[in-house]
């Protein structure tokens, strides 16, 4: 079957859906109550490990989810839910210490409205009471549509085979096809690869090649339509599980950092810069350990106790970034010391860094390398002269060996944005009433990269005239 035509099966499955989900779960009999008594109806008691399970008004399963604490909480947490989906009156169905099932009166509601809710210790979860005809006709509708998806997911990986080098070939032959179809199919969410952008599977492999080279999480990506890569296998993470950590740090190669490197945006918008070699052990989501070693490149908060790490990872052989909560025996492979409170040492590191000088600079003067950058526009086109003469201010002021020609114009790309005439006038009040020696300096440098221009300069020196006359 082609492609396009297993994915009309699918849209057409999917209507189906619709159409018998919108039938309602019949007639449901309880207690009535408005959302807000809940909490003095129920009899649900005591503090365990709940199951939560939300039903849709069809009967499926939409989201089963344990949670930790009390009955009470448990309650609370599904009322939230109920209230974001315009829930406030409901219908008891079982109301016992040790579960708890109560159902939408307003059957109709509009958007995603849930059907109900299932609060209880039990591990084993039903599905509601819906009329045989209806839960029969759902059965068999999900089973269509898994078969629905298989089929398109062995298309997918049929119209890739061809394309695959050797390697790949024998990288993927690592795991059974039925094994990479199951997990194809669990990472289809419906039609949204209609819009044109690609399927993208992550399939877990983990393989180790007759060169020793080790193979983990091995992303799979497949397009559908005739523009398939020639690199089925995209982003593969080499690594090799044998490596050992280096006697000493001389050993330790990494690749020149760049002084300001653009990656570290992946962390936010305004990350901490560093640079430290550190060695650790390091336990990811799925529990599993690795000794990892990196050299930093900048971290940023995450949460109120923990800061998220991004460096270069000799492990991974490319960036990554880890939480410093997860880290264990941490050691500084420079110094050969141990660190006992790594968000303590990161902070501490980029307090007296250089990197902390150059961000104190863009806070507090890079509005001066703004200003300037406007006058000299006005009457046209930076020249040589004039951007050397900026970027010079630029490592001047910053004071540091970092801080070369290639920093300062990758700082004035970060954040010094073209202004236009209403930001540059907020600026210049701003600078007046809260940085009076940024305005000395704006008038200072504002003659000489004006009158560096060889041709007419008459906007940008009146622009210096306004805020001189203003300034007095």
């Amino acid at each position: 079957m082609e492609i396009g035509a297993v994915i009309f099966m699918i849209v057409a499955l999917i209507c189906y859906a619709i159409i018998a989900n919108s039938r309602g779960a019949g007639e449901i009999k309880g207690a009535a109550s408005n959302i807000d008594n809940l909490l003095n109806d129920a009899q649900l008691a005591g503090a365990s490990l709940w199951t939560i399970t939300i039903f849709r008004k069809s009967g499926y399963l939409h989201d089963v989810r344990e949670f930790r604490g009390d009955a009470n909480a448990a309650i609370a947490k599904a009322l939230t839910s109920c209230r974001k989906s315009g829930i406030y009156n409901i219908i008891i169905t079982k109301n016992e210490p040790a579960i708890l099932e109560f159902y939408s009166t307003n059957q109709d509601g509009r958007g995603k409205a849930i059907g109900g809710f299932r609060i209880s210790t039990g591990q084993d979860v039903e599905v509601p009471n819906l009329n045989e005809a209806t839960q029969t006709a759902v059965n068999d509708l999900d089973i269509l549509l898994k078969e629905a998806r298989r089929t398109l997911a062995k298309s997918l990986l049929d119209s890739i085979k061809p394309n695959m080098s050797a390697k790949q070939a024998e990288i993927l032959g690592a795991l059974p096809e039925d094994e990479i179809l199951k997990h194809m199919v669990a990472q289809m969410e419906g039609v949204e690869q209609l819009s044109g952008k690609p399927f993208h599977f992550v399939i877990p492999i983990n393989y180790t090649c007759k060169d020793g080279v080790r193979y983990d999480d091995v992303p799979l990506t497949i397009y559908v339509g005739d523009n398939v890569p020639t690199d089925a296998l995209t982003n593969s993470h080499l690594t090799n599980q044998t490596e050992q950590p280096p006697s000493s740090s001389v050993s330790f190669e990494f690749p020149e950092q760049d002084a300001w490197d653009e990656s570290v945006y992946e962390l936010g918008s305004r990350p901490f810069r560093c640079d430290v070699k550190l060695g650790f052990s390091y336990a990811d989501s799925n529990g599993a350990i690795t000794n990892r070693q990196i050299r930093t490149k900048a971290f940023v908060q995450w949460n109120d106790d923990d800061h998220l790490v991004l460096g270069f990872c000799k492990y991974r052989k490319a960036n990554r970034s880890f939480l410093t909560s997860r880290m264990e025996s941490v050691t500084d492979l420079d110094t050969v010391k141990y660190i006992y409170d790594i968000d303590r040492y990161l902070n501490e590191t980029y307090a007296t860094s250089d990197y902390k000088k150059v961000d104190e600079f863009i806070d507090t003067r890079m509005s001066v390398v703004e200003c300037l950058l406007h006058l000299v526009k006005l009457d046209g086109d930076i020249t040589q002269a004039q951007e050397s003469l900026i970027i010079r201010y630029i490592k001047e002021t910053c004071g540091v060996a970092m801080v070369t020609d290639l920093v300062a114009k990758k700082l004035i790309k970060d954040f010094a944005d073209d202004l236009t005439p209403q930001k540059f006038r907020k600026l210049i009040n701003q600078m007046r009433k809260e940085q009076s020696e940024n305005i000395a300096t704006l008038l200072q440098l504002g003659r000489d990269v004006v009158d560096l221009r060889r041709g007419s300069t008459a906007v940008g020196q009146a622009a210096l005239a306004s805020i001189l006359n203003e300034k007095k």
